[in-house]
């Protein structure tokens, strides 16, 4: 368990369980800061877990109103955390240690496209093809929390002069949108195939 007088806490060897007090019983105002300094192995992904002690009200708050009961420091990361001795939460601050594994930062890879939520907003992408009118619908692989945030791109896959427009305005909403192919001549072909990315919030 964490000294509670500790303000800086130096994680020697990888593979380390550090269990952390119950935030109400310490003093306002101290913060203690983890950093990896053990050596990096390349045979395998090894790296510490600092955890909150189990129980309601003793997790590990990461910001968006994100939280966790653990959180992975590895070698040359760090994480400072801060007790709040009122509410009994730990807040994740100054931190470049397991974004991969917070709310912050997720993501998944899925057929023909995939979707990365960052801290100030998403990524998606995908490819899609066209049917006989040029019609391209797009549905996100996850919903945005608004339509009106959203940017999109869209690139036609092929030879030849060819353009991706957004159909109409009214066909955007948080989960998906309509695009529209054509040629130079502003024929639309079927079974065009349109990579798109949208980015939003």
């Amino acid at each position: 368990r964490v000294n509670a007088f500790a303000q800086l806490i130096i994680l020697k060897q990888p593979n380390l369980h550090v269990t952390l007090p119950a935030a109400n019983t310490l003093s306002p105002g101290l913060s203690f800061k983890f950093f990896g300094a053990f050596p990096r192995s390349a045979a395998q992904d090894e790296r510490c877990l600092i955890k909150a002690m189990e129980g309601s009200n003793k997790s590990i708050k990461l910001g968006n109103n994100h939280e966790k009961g653990a959180i992975s420091v590895n070698s040359g990361e760090y994480v400072e955390l801060i007790p709040d001795t009122q509410n009994n939460y730990w807040y994740a601050a100054n931190r470049n240690a397991a974004l991969g594994l917070t709310p912050d930062f997720e993501g998944e890879l899925i057929e023909n496209g995939g979707w990365l939520r960052l801290p100030a907003g998403m990524i998606q992408w995908g490819s899609s093809q066209s049917s006989q009118d040029g019609m391209v619908p797009i549905q996100f692989p996850r919903p945005f929390t608004s339509k009106d945030h959203i940017s999109m791109h869209g690139t036609h896959l092929g030879k030849g002069a060819a353009f991706v427009t957004e159909y109409d305005d009214n066909t955007q909403t948080e989960k998906g949108i309509k695009l529209r192919t054509f040629d130079s001549n502003g024929n639309a072909y079927p079974g065009w195939t349109t990579r798109w990315m949208a980015i939003g919030y």
